[in-house]
């Protein structure tokens, strides 16, 4: 991933939208709403369903959009876990943040990093 010329991440007020994240993942707004849960005040979408929807793409070669939900899956469960199964709306925002405004993630996480090591030490 070229860093040259991005911006570094910044997180905003709001979330970003289900359309623009279906418009990503090509998946219609509604089916994709649909999948949407809260577990323990965790916004989300289960992981489970993630990879379900990965299968579907990998048959229907559409490589573009597979890497973005892979994408979306690592985030949300190497980088930005949450809970067991739950990819949630920290993990979401940074890959709409990458997609459509080209910021650079890594500035989010080693901030997140930093303050998983620091609940560690504490």
């Amino acid at each position: 991933m070229p860093l040259e010329g991005s911006v570094p991440y910044k997180h905003l007020e709001q979330h970003a939208s289900i359309p623009t994240l279906a418009g990503i993942m090509e998946i219609h707004p509604r089916e994709l709403e649909s999948k949407f849960v809260i577990r323990k005040g965790v916004k989300g979408f289960p992981q489970r369903y993630l990879e379900t929807y990965l299968y579907q793409l990998a048959d229907k070669g559409d490589l573009e959009t597979f890497v973005d939900v892979l994408a979306l899956v690592v985030y949300g469960v190497l980088i930005f876990p949450n809970h067991e199964d739950l990819v949630g709306y920290d993990a979401i925002d940074v890959l709409v943040a990458v997609k459509t405004r080209a910021e650079n993630p890594v500035p989010a996480i080693l901030a997140d990093t930093y303050t998983a090591l620091n609940s560690c030490h504490k």
